[in-house]
């Protein structure tokens, strides 16, 4: 009896493993951005072109058909093997292609940019892929594996930019140092951030890539493991039996799963695309340490609210609606502060620079909290409300995205930090 729990609990953890490199790139860019306005041309836009490309990417479940033509965990191996190749390409791609456009004063980073679309396009058909292999072929709880393993794609990435910006977090880099490298860019709007961090972007993604590799390993090791037990890939002892939704009436299952798609559709889209392209102009007014600290607060919400999720499980239609309003409450005065950042409302001080990555914590931790609930009720009803699901948590990638850009564009914000 010890041997096939013992298994169990491996294979879970291997799922853990392989859940991370979900959606670790579409993480790792958000969070590596903080360093990257250093060294692209872009500058502090370089954040709002890259959420227009994730925006996107989302469109990226237009290709689901061509995957699931071949049968699920085929099609979850080869959008693995993907990430491989591009994880490698976008090391030497970054700073590379750049392109003069006639609407903007500097190069346009083509090299970073397309790679990172490619990249998130991947991860927004890995999520759908990994999330329906979860739900046919593996036990209920497992979807808690998957969960947490997302959550977690931008753990690797935050602790990479504690790392890499030490000395903006503790506040060790001099004001000097600041105005040495100042004067040696020519782009007027980054003057102000510094370069002096402990290593670059190259080997920052170096480290991703060797992340999301050992993802891949667990991945197929995984496959293996359920292979040798003798389980058919195909037909798995796991596949969930739906005998509740006979008894359930028809339209309120249906109402439900509408429902949920849609609270899916809107915590993926405001964590993911529509309020991340406000963070630097909220917190760049007051530090770029402020900036560091917050996207990477940000990150390391997640994986401890999809815990909280797994033991404190909302149900309740009544109760997930009351936490989306608050969520959106709490989007709405983080976009005040944006809209104030020509002149912020509050004096510079440590005092405010915690305010802002308690804000922005509260807003990651209710929106990816609506995500997990989204997640684990869908999982209750069928495969196809899973399918669906995660197509409209990837259109609220999209929706999010052009939202951010609409604003940024007809609105003044400041952009001399």
């Amino acid at each position: 009896m010890h041997l096939p729990e013992f298994s169990e609990r491996v294979n879970f953890i291997l799922l853990v493993v392989a859940s991370v490199g979900i959606w670790m790139w579409s993480d790792a860019l958000t969070v590596e951005v903080s360093f990257l306005v250093s060294y692209l041309s872009e500058g502090w836009q370089l954040g709002s072109f890259l959420l227009l490309m994730k925006g996107l990417s989302a469109l990226s479940f237009i290709l689901l058909p061509i995957f699931l033509k071949f049968n699920i965990t085929t099609a979850c191996i080869l959008c693995y093997v993907l990430g491989l190749i591009f994880s490698v390409a976008i090391i030497f791609m970054w700073n590379r292609i750049l392109l003069n456009v006639e609407f903007v004063s500097y190069e346009v980073s083509a090299g970073f940019l397309v790679s990172s679309f490619i990249l998130m396009g991947l991860d927004g058909i890995r999520l759908t892929l990994v999330y329906m292999y979860a739900t046919v072929k593996l036990p209920e709880s497992f979807m808690t594996a998957v969960l947490i393993g997302d959550s977690c794609g931008g753990v690797f990435a935050t602790l990479i930019s504690y790392i890499q910006g030490y000395k903006q977090i503790t506040g060790a880099l001099s004001e000097s140092e600041s105005q040495s490298n100042s004067s040696k860019t020519g782009n007027s709007e980054t003057k102000s951030l510094s370069t002096d961090f402990l290593f670059g972007p190259t080997t920052a993604f170096v480290l991703l890539a060797l992340s999301f590799l050992v993802c891949s390993i667990s991945f197929f090791s995984l496959l293996g493991r359920k292979s040798r037990s003798g389980s058919d890939p195909d037909k798995s002892e796991h596949t969930p039996l739906r005998t509740e939704s006979k008894i359930v009436d028809r339209g309120r299952t249906r109402n439900r799963r509408y429902f949920l798609s849609a609270i899916w559709f809107i915590g993926n889209g405001s964590v993911c695309t529509l309020m991340p392209a406000f963070q630097s102009y909220t917190t760049l007014p007051y530090s770029q340490r402020c900036f560091i600290l917050t996207v990477s607060c940000w990150a390391m919400s997640l994986p401890i609210t999809t815990s909280v999720s797994h033991f404190f499980r909302l149900k309740s239609c009544f109760k997930i609606a009351i936490l989306t309003v608050f969520h959106l409450s709490v989007d709405l005065v983080l976009l005040y502060f944006a809209f104030q950042s020509s002149d912020p409302p509050f004096r510079k001080g440590i005092l405010t620079e915690l305010l802002m990555v308690c804000l922005w914590v509260t807003q990651s931790s209710t929106g990816f909290l609506l995500f997990c609930t989204a997640g684990f009720c869908l999982r209750e009803i069928d495969e196809s409300a899973v399918k669906w699901g995660s197509i409209c948590a990837q259109l609220g990638l999209m929706f999010g995205s052009l939202v951010e850009i609409f604003i940024i564009t007809f609105f003044d914000f400041k952009t001399d930090y």
